[in-house]
């Protein structure tokens, strides 16, 4: 099984999609993190707090804008650590916290209680990149946020494209065209994936093509966030693409894993899912898992042999010292994400969790 480009085919069961109220269309995920951070330069001089458990493209918009960051520790359940939050907020009056609805579960009752609090002394801006926010009419996520935004290539296959929404009522951004060619690399690594995922060839010129133009979409992403526009094509995919659906096969898949991994033995060996629990309306980004015995990475290169790709959500950015945020370091090592794609069914769980145990002995 691998990640193909059947889902960039338009649904004929979807119906339209329409912009929430208050949003525009971003190219990117860090696209609406910059969007935000100059407004955030413009208003304030104060810092922003970010969660301690994140990736560098999350940093990497405000230090475009020079706009000074802190960091809060996140526990090792991705639950937020409420007496740190607080006491930086009284010590550096931030001029806004950000804080991620990891995998696409909203947090819990205490943190939303203690941000809607915090939110009475500066902004809250809340990270749905990762699924839950358009897939409902009445979203789990995307409650508490002055500024909410999502990233539509984290959970469909789309090249690009996010969204923004702000409850500000400051003056809307003015994005340019967008021109990038990271997007152009996106949809040409996506084909040449499928190709390499469906032929069958050992480490072919198809697969080293599409690696390639991966790591020159995001070499150029991390070069400069894009402040540009959704891109057409991706609106036009987006326009069609069964969201509903997605949610509703994604739950199932997770399901699936949850009860296997309850059920077997030889599975939980391997690892603990980080969440044994599907609230409703949650789009599960991935079925996460905390690998044991320090084996993640080895792990990892047995799975891409057998051509399963299991992201790592993530490899922290330098500026998380392991002695102040331990746990989430303790997790970045850890830490596993297997695939619920809406494109994959009961039985392709199935295959990836027999591989999953293939790989895990091949490492005794």
């Amino acid at each position: 099984m691998g990640i193909g480009v059947d889902a960039l085919v338009p649904s004929q069961d979807a119906g339209p999609w329409t912009l929430p109220q208050s949003s525009v269309t971003v190219a990117s995920g860090r696209t609406a993190l910059r969007v935000i951070a100059r407004h955030v330069a413009a208003q304030s001089d104060g810092p922003v707090l970010l969660p301690s458990y994140l990736c560098s493209s999350m940093v990497q918009p405000f230090r475009e804008e020079s706009v000074s960051v802190g960091f809060y520790r996140v526990r090792a359940d991705l639950s937020i650590d409420l007496d740190h939050l607080v006491h930086l907020v009284e010590a550096v009056s931030p001029a806004a916290v950000v804080y991620v609805n990891y995998f696409g579960f909203p947090v819990g009752r205490p943190e939303e209680k203690a941000l809607l609090e915090i939110r009475e002394r500066c902004w809250i801006i809340e990270d749905c990149a990762q699924g839950s926010l358009l897939e409902t009419a009445d979203p789990i996520v995307g409650r508490i946020g002055d500024w909410v935004l999502t990233s539509f290539r984290k959970y469909s296959s789309l090249p690009d494209g996010g969204l923004l929404i702000d409850r500000t009522g400051l003056e809307s951004a003015q994005l340019g065209p967008p021109v990038a060619s990271a997007t152009r690399y996106t949809l040409l690594g996506k084909l040449l994936r499928h190709e390499y995922v469906q032929s069958g060839m050992e480490l072919s010129a198809v697969e080293e093509a599409y690696l390639r133009l991966f790591a020159a979409a995001e070499d150029e992403l991390d070069a400069e966030s894009p402040l540009e526009d959704m891109s057409a094509i991706s609106r036009m995919l987006m326009a069609s693409v069964d969201l509903p659906g997605a949610m509703a096969s994604r739950r199932a898949n997770y399901v699936y894993m949850m009860q296997a991994f309850a059920n077997e033995a030889g599975l939980r060996a391997i690892g603990t899912p980080l969440r044994d629990s599907l609230p409703p309306k949650v789009s599960p980004l991935v079925f996460p898992i905390r690998t044991a015995a320090g084996r993640r990475d080895a792990l990892r290169r047995e799975l891409v042999a057998q051509r399963l790709f299991c992201p790592v959500h993530w490899r922290l950015p330098r500026e998380i010292g392991a002695g102040e945020f331990s746990e989430s370091h303790q997790l970045s090592s850890q830490i596993l994400g297997l695939p619920l794609d809406q494109r994959y069914d009961e039985e392709d769980m199935k295959t990836l969790l027999d591989r999953l145990i293939v790989a895990w002995r091949k490492l005794d």
